[in-house]
């Protein structure tokens, strides 16, 4: 499953970029789907910033028809990320803290200048793969049964987070500049 999305900001392009590599735990209240994000490893190798993160969704959207093998950790992951302050880009990758075969999320979000001063463009493009032989606690001739379902829930979870964090970015830079 593709994930791209393009959209603008009225803030600088290096304030968004700090902002969404620096704030994320405080993003996340803004955020739908998430409960909390916690930064595990920060180190900085300037230029470049190296951050592993745990997000935890919320369960209020987890479909029926799986319900009933979703466990909290199950709605959890990794966020591996290296921000690279010279090109305003990060190179990410998303894994599953329960069974890390069972889905896989790689991309990059770029913040770029905006055509007017003083604006930015957010930009991300990922590819989320799910792998029903993987589905921990779920037998593999279900598990693939389930694949479709599975991956527009797991979709579903993080593509509104991954797209929507930059109205995030915008709503807490707005509150905080006022």
């Amino acid at each position: 499953m593709r994930i791209d999305e393009t959209q603008s900001l009225t803030h600088p392009a290096r304030l968004v970029f700090e902002t969404l590599r620096d704030k994320t735990p405080e993003l996340a209240s803004i955020m739908p789907n998430v409960e909390r994000v916690e930064v595990l490893e920060r180190r900085d190798a300037a230029p470049v910033v190296h951050l592993y993160n745990k997000w935890q969704a919320k369960n209020d959207d987890v479909p029926a028809v799986i319900r009933p093998f979703v466990k909290k950790d199950l709605l959890s992951w990794f966020d591996r990320a290296a921000w690279d302050e010279t090109e305003l880009l990060c190179r990410w990758q998303l894994e599953a803290v329960i069974g890390r075969e069972f889905f896989s999320c790689n991309g990059t979000t770029r913040i770029s200048e905006g055509s007017e001063a003083g604006r930015s463009v957010f930009t991300i493009s990922a590819e989320l793969r799910v792998d029903p032989d993987h589905v921990p606690g779920v037998p593999r001739f279900l598990a693939r049964k389930l694949k479709d379902p599975l991956e527009r829930f797991i979709g579903g979870a993080i593509r509104p987070n991954l797209t929507r964090i930059a109205t995030a970015v915008q709503q807490y830079l707005d509150r905080e500049r006022g």
